[in-house]
């Protein structure tokens, strides 16, 4: 419903707000508007209220028999408009954060502009070119589009002088749009490729190559952080670069860090992230960096998006906590970062989360109490849930020589999970490499009914290093070299 969306979106804070403005004479003032909000807001200060409800507050409101269907239409759709009034004057006036704190500026020199106010508009229009320049850690894009519009709202005004040969309005105008155009470009590029190497799908992107060469031969890119990082990303992204880029990349993205704004940080962390993860399916070591880049966000504030954090995050940095044997620290994030999950996946993703952490400390028992049935039911985390379930039988058999039938079953039904499982070729690939290398080395420890002497690991470790892709490649490698995985 609409109205219960709308009301649901205001912010506690505002609601005495939002009273007066149903009051400000400027709208479409109403007492039945008024008289309502407050019974609804004296009912449930969060709104979670169902038709039946509101309609019983209209009936409190206006009398047992007040309602009908033309009257109830008419409160709400009134009600509703209101309240979009309302975050748009609040947008304007009031805004959260410094990206919209200009917008009420833009809007007053335009609307100068309009009235020909002469030197008065000048004078403003200067004042926020240079409110607007001084910007720190503000949205790249939006400051030059902020930057290009001012100067040819100047420029086209009637007052301004356009032919006199010191003014530059015109030509910072066109700088202004191709950097914001550039930036703008580099980053949808950026996003397209990103799905392309997770989908499959690609996209044609007309002019790019145009974009791409204008900011690799512009001295200007590298003086905006984030123009730099989009050129570095498009390049590596088009070029397939490799380990050597990708720390160049993040070196660039943990110095700069503090230059970006808080939205930009999470966007560029999240292709950092992904390139990160496809580089460790592919054997490059890279957990340290990124559980690094996780720290640096938790440390700026970024990594929660709306007071909320997603399952795979979550899971994602538990588990390079616990490879990295940061396990203090990994213990602490579940603890501090856990109630940010969704509710009603909570519980599993915990549980997931303390599994992984128990078995690289070693306590393989503590992490099959962890493994529970919920996490195995719960996508995307039935993969990890058995992987890590493998794991530990694996474990168990190649330390001890125990439980040999329930590991080949288990292997048996991890591949026909992984069979059916919709998974891209590459991954899907990566784990049926490692299933099938893992029952190798399972019949290889059968066969001799001991522990399998140095040659015959070296020769499987060998063997292993040829394979690509393959996933827990280091977890087997250390398996191979009696390295404990603690």
């Amino acid at each position: 419903m609409k109205l219960l969306t709308l009301l649901q979106a205001l912010h506690p804070q505002e609601h005495q707000a939002f009273e007066k403005f149903l009051q400000s004479p400027f709208f479409k003032s109403s007492e039945m508007y008024l008289l309502f909000f407050r019974e609804i807001r004296k009912r449930s200060k969060t709104f979670n209220l169902n038709k039946d409800q509101l309609h019983a507050a209209y009936r409190r409101c206006f009398g047992p028999t007040s309602l009908n269907d033309t009257k109830w239409y008419n409160l709400a759709s009134g009600l509703s408009k209101q309240i979009e009034q309302f975050l748009v004057v609040q947008l304007v006036t009031a805004p959260e954060d410094d990206t919209t704190s200009l917008l009420y500026d833009r809007m007053l020199v335009r609307a100068m502009g309009n009235r020909n106010m002469g030197a008065t508009f000048r004078n403003e229009a200067a004042r926020v070119i240079d409110k607007t320049l001084s910007r720190s850690g503000a949205d790249t894009d939006d400051q030059q589009m902020a930057l290009h519009y001012l100067n040819k709202q100047v420029y086209f005004n009637p007052d301004t002088h356009r032919f006199n040969p010191q003014s530059a309005y015109l030509q910072s105008a066109s700088d202004y749009l191709d950097q914001y155009y550039c930036i703008e470009k580099l980053r949808y590029a950026a996003e397209l490729n990103a799905r392309a190497s997770i989908f499959g799908v690609h996209h044609e992107q007309p002019l790019l190559d145009a974009v791409l060469d204008f900011s690799i031969s512009n001295r200007a890119t590298y003086q905006y952080p984030v123009w730099a990082i989009y050129t570095d990303l498009l390049l590596y992204y088009r070029q397939g670069g490799g380990e050597q880029s990708y720390r160049q990349l993040m070196a660039r993205f943990e110095n700069q860090f503090d230059h970006f704004s808080k939205s930009e940080q999470a966007a560029v962390s999240r292709h950092l992230i992904n390139i990160g993860i496809n580089l460790a399916t592919h054997n490059v070591e890279i957990e340290t960096e990124l559980l690094r880049l996780y720290k640096l966000l938790i440390k700026g504030n970024v990594l929660l998006q709306d007071n909320r954090i997603t399952q795979l995050s979550f899971i994602n940095i538990s588990n390079l906590a616990a490879t990295c044997k940061e396990f203090v620290w990994g213990r602490q994030f579940i603890a501090d970062f856990g109630p940010y999950l969704e509710a009603g996946k909570r519980k599993p993703t915990v549980d997931l989360a303390l599994a992984g952490i128990c078995y690289y400390e070693g306590n393989l028992e503590q992490a099959w109490v962890h493994l529970t049935p919920e996490t195995a039911e719960t996508p995307p985390f039935d993969l990890l849930h058995h992987g890590l379930a493998l794991k530990i039988t694996f474990d168990q058999y190649w330390l001890k020589g125990a439980d040999y039938q329930y590991l080949i079953s288990q292997l048996e039904t991890f591949k026909r999970f992984v069979r059916n499982k919709k998974l891209t070729r590459a991954k899907k690939s990566a784990y049926l490499n490692w299933i099938n290398f893992v029952h190798k080395m399972t019949a290889v420890r059968f066969s001799q009914a001991k522990p399998i002497s140095n040659a015959m690991k070296a020769k499987l470790l060998s063997k292993l290093n040829e394979i690509q892709p393959i996933v827990s490649k280091n977890w087997t490698a250390a398996k191979l070299t009696d390295a404990t995985v603690k």
